[in-house]
C-alpha cells in the first residue's frame, strides 16, 4: 500500500492559474456594479446623506467572493 498524507491547508488553499483568471473575470462583474452603486452613493454624499459611499463600499467587500481567488496568480490580478 501507497500512504497519501492528508492535505494540510496550505496545500488547500492553494489556487490554479485557470482558477484565478475565472475569478478575475468573476471579479471584473462584481466590480462594474461595484462602480456604479459607489458613484450614485457618492452623488448622494453631495448633496442628500453623507457616508453613505463609505457603506456601499464596504458592503461590495463583503460581498465578493471572488477576490482572494482572483489575487492569488498575477495573471488573476491583471484579469
Amino acid at each position: 500500500m501507497v500512504y497519501i498524507p492528508p492535505l494540510t491547508q496550505k496545500e488547500d488553499k492553494e489556487v490554479g492559474l485557470t482558477t484565478s483568471i475565472l475569478a478575475g473575470l468573476g471579479s471584473g462583474v462584481f466590480k462594474i456594479f461595484e462602480g456604479a452603486a459607489t458613484l450614485g452613493a457618492t452623488l448622494l454624499d453631495l448633496g442628500v446623506d453623507k457616508n453613505r459611499a463609505e457603506a456601499v463600499e464596504e458592503y461590495f467587500d463583503n460581498l465578493n467572493p471572488f477576490d482572494e481567488a482572483a489575487e492569488a496568480t498575477a495573471a488573476g490580478k491583471i484579469t
